[in-house]
């Protein structure tokens, strides 16, 4: 497994971008780095609609997991399900814990939406060929994965949960425990992918994962993600989440109430729940304001009269909004609905994505 954005939201891995704060971004004058989950599962959801596009896909997510046996030894009992939705669970507390209400709503809407749809993807994992997962090995990964900080949950990924199976590099599969090397590439849109080695630093990785600790940058290299002072460059060398990359240097977002000036400068932190709001119109001159948080169904973006801001969270998605004219937040897309059709497609609910037509969730039995 890799790290929690190394797949969260483009996410599976953020990853796709949740529409509001795509549009968020462009008010104040620049794109911001996004994170992505961890899991190859994880590549269409953690975009903070979905995260991480998302993002994902993540340090505590099993590539895959076996059911309970009745071997009377942890080293060689596989792991039983009590372990796989105790580390669930405990993946969802860190999402809450480390980033917060808006972030925990933008990707999973509550803690039984995180828990019943990781549970999903873990369960379609345990399918998989070459999966050799102990009860010993979930314990550890239980205990790492709850002591585990932030920081290490984000970019570097808990060592103890990072899972090897038994196939070798070329053969099929959809999630990283499978695989011998620990890594298992499955395209955007993809039903299968194949096990192979994880590139390293500076290396391509637009059709192989980067190395624990690494990000797939959008000029498609590995790189280590800047930390708060590095130098950046929003394609080629991106900052750490948490920080931005302005004028060269990675840079903390401004903080509640702090001026700003909309469409240039420093961004307001997008993340944690604040936008720039204009004292006046035209006048970019403003402040750093919480913006509102809207369900399915009601209206999302910018609006002027009076100026707002509105972020969909619970599982929705920003659908029709354009400059200053808001949308309305749509919900994404359950198993098996049709999906892929308009100018601007609805997501599938996490972890499945737009499969052939329809929203679907990785399955191994159909890899050969």
């Amino acid at each position: 497994m890799g790290s929690l954005l190394s797949t969260l939201p483009a996410a599976r891995r953020v990853p796709r971008k949740n529409a509001a704060y795509r549009r968020g971004a462009a008010w104040h004058g620049r794109s911001r780095t996004r994170p992505k989950t961890c899991s190859s599962a994880y590549n269409g959801k953690m975009n903070y609609s979905s995260l991480l596009s998302l993002a994902a896909t993540s340090a505590l997510v099993l590539g895959a997991c076996s059911g309970s046996s009745s071997s009377p030894t942890a080293e060689s009992t596989q792991v039983t399900t009590a372990t796989l939705d105790a580390v669930v669970a405990a993946y969802c507390d860190k999402l809450s814990t480390c980033f917060g209400d808006v972030f925990s709503r933008a990707t999973f809407k509550d803690q039984a939406t995180c828990r019943a749809r990781l549970g999903i993807e873990f369960g379609s994992s345990m399918k998989g060929p070459g999966v050799a997962i102990t009860e010993a090995q979930g314990q550890a990964c239980l205990t790492a994965a709850k002591a585990a900080a932030c920081s290490v949950i984000i970019d570097g990924g808990i060592s103890a949960c990072q899972f090897k199976g038994t196939l070798a590099d070329g053969a099929a599969c959809t999630s990283e425990s499978q695989c011998q090397s620990g890594s298992c590439f499955v395209a955007e849109k993809a039903s299968c992918g194949k096990c192979a080695q994880r590139a390293a630093a500076g290396a391509d990785c637009s059709a192989q994962q980067c190395a624990a600790g690494l990000f797939c940058a959008d000029s498609k290299k590995c790189v280590m993600r800047g930390a708060e002072g590095a130098t950046c460059d929003a394609n080629a060398a991106p900052c750490a989440f948490g920080v931005e990359c302005f004028e060269g240097k990675c840079t903390k977002p401004l903080a509640k109430d702090a001026a700003c000036k909309a469409g240039s400068g420093r961004s307001c932190d997008l993340a944690g729940g604040l936008y720039c709001k204009p004292t006046a119109l035209p006048a970019a001159d403003g402040t750093c304001v919480s913006y509102t948080l809207a369900q399915p169904g009601q209206q999302c973006g910018l609006s002027l009269d009076p100026v707002a801001y509105a972020v969909c969270v619970d599982d929705s998605q920003c659908i029709g909004a354009k400059g200053a004219t808001p949308g309305e937040c749509t919900a994404h897309l359950a198993d098996g609905a049709a999906c892929g059709s308009g100018a601007e497609p609805v997501a599938c609910q996490f972890p499945a994505k737009c499969r052939d037509g329809k929203c679907a969730v990785l399955d191994p039995t159909l890899c050969k």
